[in-house]
């Protein structure tokens, strides 16, 4: 029997750490290999938003389409007239993830796990994902339909300026 142990720590860094597609092809790899238990040190906060969720559906079945369950938990977290502005943010905080922090002085290829205690990765942060991520959110929020929508994205919005603000003390 193959076990799997993982690190998709979020609650101690200081911007949205989201990697969907990326969660997608290494569960899925991880199940072709005969690994058949995960534990991970999730430590989820509100601003990563489907980030467990996600992680959930793939461990039951990781063949799954992960924009069809990213489009699913948009629509029902913010409604579907808000939920292109969440994809929009939750987008550019993959890519972030998934691409820039590769090419960053902080990402190490010859360690067991990333120093999530070390915050430079947020200095490399683009002043254009601050401003679109203000945008998308402001835009989202106000195009929710109902109180829960609302009281939704608000929560979401709280912890992007906590994120906005570690990011601005960083640089």
């Amino acid at each position: 029997n193959i076990g799997w142990y993982d690190y998709d720590y979020g609650f101690n860094y200081i911007v949205p750490r989201v990697w969907f597609h990326t969660m997608k092809n290494y569960l899925l790899w991880g199940s072709q290999n005969n690994v058949r238990y995960y534990y991970a040190e999730l430590y989820p906060n509100w601003g990563e938003g489907p980030k467990a969720w996600i992680a959930a559906k793939l461990l039951w079945n990781p063949n799954q389409n992960v924009d069809s369950l990213l489009s699913i938990w948009y629509n029902k977290f913010a409604g579907n007239k808000a939920a292109p502005y969440l994809k929009a943010y939750y987008d550019t905080w993959e890519n972030f993830w998934e691409n820039d922090i590769l090419k960053s002085k902080w990402f190490q290829t010859r360690t067991q796990y990333l120093l999530f205690s070390n915050i430079s990765y947020a200095q490399t942060v683009p002043d254009t994902y601050v401003q679109q991520s203000d945008a998308f959110l402001n835009k989202a929020l106000s195009l929710t339909i109902t109180v829960q929508q609302k009281n939704r994205v608000e929560e979401l919005i709280k912890m992007w300026k906590i994120y906005k603000t570690a990011i601005r003390q960083s640089k």
